[in-house]
């Protein structure tokens, strides 16, 4: 196998273990049965070097400086645990950013109803990205990253979109349980993130019966 092929398994094997894991942190953020967004960031070199510490230089004493925020909810907490910077919503989730630099984010929130509300789901999803990109520029993160976007319990949901006549369409119920959406990959830290993510959302949108993300224009996002 070769180096890249190796350090790729490697990653997806982690991620893949921690969404078995991710109701391990319902006590402390409050978390309940259901729909959950589960959505990873990993530095490559983390699994290119397994043998290697990182340490991307988080400053845990004065965790306000982040800009890290859950995805939703009306406030939040920024602390630390045993893994680095903690940044959870009691009832909605939680962003953590480990001092290696791996990224874990949990929303139950944007997923509370039964009908995913594209547009505003995506651009919520890109927007608590670039904040977590932001931190991630200003920290000794290096090399490409790789990206893990995964709908967990979603069976049953619909997706709701605008519809040609200006009113809500929906599509046909999902039928699976869970939607992984494929990998993302990054050069480098400072990528455009709108860009990079448009083929996973079109993957989502196929999953609901639509051709592409109604949420581009040429290539751009649009839903601002």
């Amino acid at each position: 196998m070769k180096e890249k092929d190796l350090t790729v398994s490697r990653a997806k094997e982690y991620i893949k273990e921690r969404l078995k894991s991710v109701s391990l942190e319902k006590e402390r953020v409050e978390l309940r049965e259901g729909a959950k967004l589960v959505i990873h960031i990993a530095p490559m070199d983390i699994f290119k070097y397994p043998n290697l510490n990182f340490d991307i230089g988080l400053d845990l004493t004065n965790t306000n400086k982040y800009h890290v925020r859950p995805f939703y909810g009306q406030g939040w907490n920024m602390s630390s645990n045993e893994k680095g910077l903690f940044c959870f919503s009691s009832g909605c989730g939680y962003v953590e950013i480990a001092t290696d630099g791996i990224v874990e984010i949990l929303d139950q929130c944007l997923l509370s109803s039964d009908a995913l509300p594209m547009g505003i789901f995506e651009k919520l999803i890109i927007e608590g990205l670039t904040n977590i990109q932001r931190d991630l520029k200003n920290l000794d993160v290096n090399g490409e990253l790789l990206i893990s976007v995964s709908l967990i319990n979603i069976k049953g949901m619909r997706m709701a979109t605008e519809s040609y006549f200006g009113g809500t369409a929906f599509s046909d119920v999902y039928s699976s349980e869970d939607l992984h959406l494929p990998y993302v990959e990054l050069q480098t830290v400072e990528e455009n993130l709108e860009k990079a993510l448009k083929p996973a959302f079109d993957y989502m949108w196929r999953a609901f019966g639509y051709k592409y993300s109604h949420s581009y224009t040429n290539g751009t996002f649009s839903k601002v």
